[in-house]
């Protein structure tokens, strides 16, 4: 689901964070959804698919202890977090029911084996414990999207844009989340407040950073598309003082009840550690502490009782493939 390049390192996933500081007035999505988590101190975090750690920083001042995974070395090298997996969410080497809260945010649409995936993430969960999953709706986007079907359409008629959400989107996520989880509770924000732009090269760049996702499927050159957004989106601004488009965004609050523990027994097969490719980046960059069946996992989470026993393994079994 996710095209080679798209995420080796966080540039892409910068572009869209910039366009969305452009939101007038501004929305902080991550203290909504963090608020939505309902912490208090002292509880235990996993933010699955933690990208360039933009959730992990607003988590500081939480009093949480808090775990950081992604597939992505370079997002992990982005991310800068003192305990941080390299690990697959479909085999995450945790032990069951270990966090009170972990978070799937802007990432189960990624993942080719949700199914799976959304039972790891229910496995690590602990009894009464939660799973907040954030994805976007049909209307995402949606002014900015007609401008690059139009830049596309010159060469490929009638094509249409395809969000990368497309697989699990706030229309349809629930019904996958709830083959795990015994109780899902969409939320929507009380508002969603425009992205105004008013410098078109911030809109260039957003639509630059998509180019993997789509385009194979066009004649037109996508770096082309891209700048003929740009210029759409320049003669907007100087006819109407800026491009307006919006959000559609959706959390999902997934909860496990605390009398579950015995039917998880009986529904879902313990995991196997040695699935899981693991390359974990330690507190000081370059070191690794502690290996472990598929790679690496670093002390200071060890010592958080998050990790199952390790087993010593053979130089490079920590390598992605």
């Amino acid at each position: 689901m996710n095209p080679p390049g798209q995420y080796a390192d966080d540039r892409n996933l910068r572009a869209r964070q910039r366009f969305w500081q452009h939101q007038d007035p501004y929305f902080d999505v991550v203290g909504w959804v963090l608020d939505l988590a309902a912490l208090s101190p002292g509880m235990r975090v996993l933010d699955a698919g933690c990208g360039n750690g933009l959730y992990l920083r607003g988590l500081r001042d939480r009093q949480v202890t808090v775990v950081g995974c992604d597939r992505s070395l370079g997002m992990l090298q982005a991310a800068a977090h003192p305990a941080l997996l390299g690990a697959d969410v479909t085999a995450l080497p945790l032990r069951d029911g270990v966090v009170d809260v972990a978070l799937a945010i802007h990432m189960l649409y990624h993942v080719p084996d949700r199914e799976t995936a959304i039972r790891e993430l229910r496995r690590v969960v602990v009894p009464g414990g939660t799973c907040i999953a954030v994805t976007n709706g049909d209307r995402h986007t949606r002014s900015l999207r007609a401008l690059i079907e139009r830049a596309v359409r010159r060469e490929t008629p009638g094509w249409q844009m395809r969000p990368a959400t497309h697989a699990f989107t706030a229309e349809n996520a629930a019904v996958q989340l709830g083959a795990a989880f015994e109780a899902v509770t969409c939320i929507r924000p009380a508002s969603a407040p425009p992205v105004v732009i008013r410098d078109a090269a911030v809109a260039a760049d957003y639509v630059a950073s998509l180019a993997t996702h789509h385009h194979d499927g066009t004649a037109r050159p996508w770096e082309d598309v891209a700048e003929d957004v740009r210029q759409q989106v320049q003669l907007v601004i100087d006819d109407q003082g800026a491009f307006i488009t919006s959000s559609d965004l959706a959390a999902f609050i997934c909860r496990r009840p605390p009398a579950a523990e015995a039917a998880l027994a009986r529904s879902f097969p313990a995991n196997r550690y040695g699935r899981a490719r693991t390359a974990v980046l330690s507190p000081e960059p370059g070191e690794l502490e502690l290996a472990v069946p598929g790679g690496f996992l670093p002390g200071c989470a060890r010592g958080m009782g998050l990790l199952p026993r390790a087993r010593r393994t053979q130089p490079g079994a920590g390598r992605r493939t």
